[in-house]
This record gives C-alpha cells, sequence and structure tokens, in this order.
C-alpha cells in the first residue's frame, strides 16, 4: 500500500504538470472518463451478485481462508471455493481497474481492509466496514478529483491512505498511557 500511496502522489504531480499527455495514465492509474454507462451497470449487476455470494458463503470463505485443513475435514469443496474466491478477485481487479487504474487497484483492494481490521476482529463487521470505507474513498477521491483535476484513481488511494493514517494514529492515542 506503501508503494501505491507513492505512486498516486506521482500521478498527481505529473498529471497537474503541463505538457504531459494522460493517455498512458488513464489507462495505468484510471480516469472516471473512460467509464462508460455499459461499465456502471455491469459493475452494480457484479456488485449484486458479490453482495450475494458472500452473503451466503461467508463462513465456508473463512473456513479455506484461515484452516484449508480444517475445512476439507468438514467436506467442504476446498479446490471449487478456492477457485471461485480468486475468480471473484480478479473479477472486482479488473472493475476497479477501470476507475482507478491497473497500479492502484491492490491499495483500493488493501487499504480499506486494513482500516476496517483497525476497528474490529470479527470477520462479517470487518467485511461491511471495508464496503463503507471504500465507498467512502471514492466518493471522496472522485471530489478531489473534480475539484482539483486530479485523475481519479490516485485521489481515491490518496483518500484511502490518509483515511488509514488517521486511523493508526487514533490506535496509537488509545493505547498510549493516560496520566
Amino acid at each position: 500500500a506503501l508503494w501505491s500511496t507513492g505512486m498516486a502522489i506521482g500521478v498527481i504531480a505529473v498529471a497537474s504538470t503541463p505538457g504531459y499527455g494522460v493517455d498512458l495514465a488513464d489507462y495505468l492509474f484510471g480516469s472516471l472518463l473512460t467509464v462508460s454507462t455499459a461499465d456502471l451497470w455491469l459493475m452494480a449487476v457484479v456488485d449484486l451478485l458479490l453482495l450475494l455470494l458472500f452473503a451466503t458463503h461467508l463462513r465456508e470463505f473463512a473456513a479455506i481462508s484461515f484452516d484449508p485443513e480444517f475445512a476439507e475435514l468438514r467436506d467442504l469443496p476446498v479446490a471449487r471455493l478456492e477457485l471461485l474466491l480468486l475468480v471473484v478477485l480478479a473479477l472486482t481487479a479488473v472493475l476497479l481497474a477501470r476507475v482507478v487504474g491497473l497500479v492502484l487497484v491492490v491499495a483500493l483492494l488493501a487499504l480499506p481492509a486494513a482500516i476496517a481490521r483497525r476497528f474490529t476482529d470479527r470477520l462479517l463487521s470487518m467485511a461491511v466496514l471495508a464496503c463503507l470505507i471504500a465507498g467512502l474513498c471514492t466518493t471522496l477521491g472522485i471530489g478531489l478529483s473534480w475539484q482539483f483535476d486530479w485523475p481519479s484513481g490516485a485521489s481515491i488511494v490518496i483518500v484511502a491512505a490518509t483515511l488509514y493514517l488517521l486511523g493508526l494514529a487514533l490506535a496509537r492515542l488509545r493505547s498510549a498511557p493516560s496520566r
């Protein structure tokens, strides 16, 4: 995530410099202008399907993620579930690449989950909170992108990195001995 955050800062700096083309930057770092109405509908349908999939299979995914041997002993189809999870991850990465770009996908997948992990230890709560945080980061990042004419992907990741750093600071304040 640190590398992606540095890349996001660099992308904003390059995009803010007159004379630099953004065609390659749009592909690597995202652009809302490349997202069509059909893409938005596809994203909405896939989001609903993913929510349904995780709502019905969260326990199985948790079992194969944390202890695949135990899941196998419980007669779960571990190989099929792992394949399904990888397909879901790949599909999510491809859809995210349309908005935030190829380079910043990892950051948008990792940072909201890392932020949510600071506030809960429960898997379901963490997943819901990570989704809400990702939505907040996307909304605020798009606002920054529009306001300052920055690339959308880099702006979204900067917001996510800022929230992550704020979460770290809050955790340190909470764990500091009081006087």
